[in-house]
């Protein structure tokens, strides 16, 4: 489990103000330094500044004052917000770019909060200053519909907005957890600070009783977190444990046993995704651990991990790197040979900014042997744009000049290659996908289907690159829609040829059920590259 005393207020490592131990009756407030600021505040200050971005602006002004305690250069940048948003008047903080279909103008809960609990910690006592910082509260608590950031309670209880803008309206609200977090726990800092005003209490538990009444929906059919709820998006792993150590900090600031379950939930998904293997290599055993897995193999997480593990006796054995040629750098880990029983392992997320986090602990460590992936038996066809010029070798021709519809019309069958790949019905447990190898001989936009009988899930995909052994991952949980997907008999690599100018000579060379995560650290040791994400 995570140590919660040793992350105290964790998720504010990203507001990095945290209360006291007697805060919630004396107000006292602590700043919290952690080592990962360590970049320039100074520069995403002006960058912040500069993009119109108040969250990387107010991130930038308490780093810089977290680091240095510079109490006179906090000010000057708290007011250099003021000025810049002339928050005198507005009492709002907006986006002044456009962010996807956001047009410059909406709004977030996280800095409406952030803001003004860094002005309260840099301002103190200061009426002025004070008096902004509820104002800017006060505005932020109202709905979306009037400007605000937090949903009304409409017997599901309130929630924060992480996204909002002037037409918004509650059926499109994304619903995102952490930016719903992060408001939260500000909120719980702001109402602590102001006892005796209990619409900041009476808000808080409220967005509470929304968070309660909503957690159920943010897993999916696989027991994997979600993003956001509209439309329903899938987490990275990152974001797996930022929300763990927010749950944490939760659970320490109210003793609601809700939120150490919310969090000891994301952990399980984490162990479960990301186990440690005790793995017999003939006489010799090893422990291994990956950091490249569900639900996007080709893009392994932000942060690197670290792993120590103890035996009965309780002596550690330390996982190290394994960076050979070919490799992600950092991404595997194994153990010199073991000799006795393993009692507990423990895995570790380090940030860019070297703050090391404990994700979980287990004493659940998965025996393996050293086997390689099983080759599945395969038939292959094209469609659309892909022709077949070899079937017994699985070899097609990309032609991007085909067309299907009429002259006058256009269609997406104009568009794209299909490589329709047939396969006896496999069962997809928690641990397997499928790798499947193709060669092309020119860098191609690809997309995966997954079929069981005629339910289909779709998504892209990172592109083939050319004269290479590509390696495709696919597993239903990085796909959108995968509830219910359990047996697959068909697997379809999509071509697209909208921006593709030559014809393009694509192989299918093998498709193999991966049973663990160590068998796809054997595909890449051999030679198989995946085209991984920087």
């Amino acid at each position: 489990m995570l140590s919660v005393a040793s992350f105290r207020l964790a998720s504010l490592l990203v507001l990095g103000l945290s209360f006291s131990a007697g805060a919630e009756q004396s107000g006292s407030w602590n700043l919290k330094s952690p080592a990962q600021f360590n970049w320039s505040s100074e520069r995403r200050m002006d960058k912040g500044i500069a993009k119109g971005d108040p969250l990387i602006a107010t991130w930038a002004a308490w780093t810089e004052f977290a680091i240095s305690g510079n109490l006179d250069h906090a000010k000057a940048n708290a007011d250099k917000i003021v000025s810049t948003w002339n928050l005198g008047e507005t009492k709002k903080l907006i986006y002044k770019y456009q962010y996807n279909s956001l047009a410059p103008g909406w709004w977030s809960s996280m800095d409406s909060l952030f803001f003004p609990l860094f002005l309260l910690q840099v301002y103190g006592d200061n009426e002025d200053e004070i008096d902004l910082a509820r104002e800017m509260v006060d505005r932020a608590l109202k709905s979306p519909v009037e400007g605000g950031s937090l949903w009304p309670d409409e017997g599901d209880g309130c929630f924060f907005s992480e996204y909002s803008w002037p037409t918004i309206n509650s059926g499109e609200e994304y619903y995102v957890m952490n930016g719903h977090l992060f408001s939260l726990t500000a909120l719980k800092l702001i109402a602590d600070r102001f006892p005796h005003h209990p619409n900041y209490a009476n808000a808080f538990e409220c967005a509470v009783r929304g968070t309660k009444s909503r957690a159920g929906q943010f897993f999916d059919e696989n027991g994997w977190p979600l993003y956001q709820l509209v439309p329903r998006t899938i987490n990275m792993p990152h974001y797996v444990l930022y929300e763990s150590m927010q749950f944490g900090d939760l659970w320490e600031a109210t003793g609601d046993q809700f939120f150490l379950e919310q969090q000891r939930a994301r952990h399980r998904a984490l162990e479960e995704r990301y186990p440690v293997y005790l793995v017999s290599r003939g006489k010799e055993r090893v422990l291994f651990f990956s950091g490249v897995g569900a639900p996007h193999p080709y893009s392994p997480d932000l942060f690197l991990n670290s792993v120590v593990c103890f035996d009965k006796r309780s002596r550690r054995i330390d996982l190290k790197a394994i960076n050979t040629d070919g490799l992600p750098k950092s991404r595997f880990l194994v153990s010199e040979k073991i000799s006795s029983k393993i009692k507990r392992c423990d895995v570790y997320a380090t940030t860019s900014g070297g703050v090391t986090a404990l994700i979980f602990s287990t004493s659940k460590i998965q025996e393996i042997t050293d086997q390689a992936a099983r080759e599945l038996q395969f038939s292959s066809a094209g469609m659309f744009d892909a022709v077949a010029i070899n079937s017994d070798s699985h070899e097609f021709l990309i032609d991007p000049s085909r067309r299907y519809s009429k002259e006058d019309e256009s269609s997406y069958l104009d568009v794209e290659g299909r490589l329709v790949i047939s396969i006896p019905g496999v069962i997809l447990e928690k641990a397997r996908m499928f790798a499947i190898e193709l060669q092309s001989d020119v860098e191609v936009q690809i997309g995966l289907i997954l079929w069981q009988n005629d339910k289909a899930i779709a998504r892209y995909y990172r592109p083939l690159l050319n004269s290479r052994q590509n390696i495709v991952i696919a597993l239903p949980l990085g796909f959108d829609g995968s509830e219910g997907i359990r047996a697959v008999d068909k697997i379809g690599v999509v071509i697209y040829t909208d921006r593709l100018s030559t014809v393009a000579h694509i192989q299918v060379k093998n498709v193999r059920l991966v049973e663990n995560l160590y068998q796809l650290f054997q595909l890449l040791s051999a030679g198989g590259k995946i085209n991984f994400a920087d």
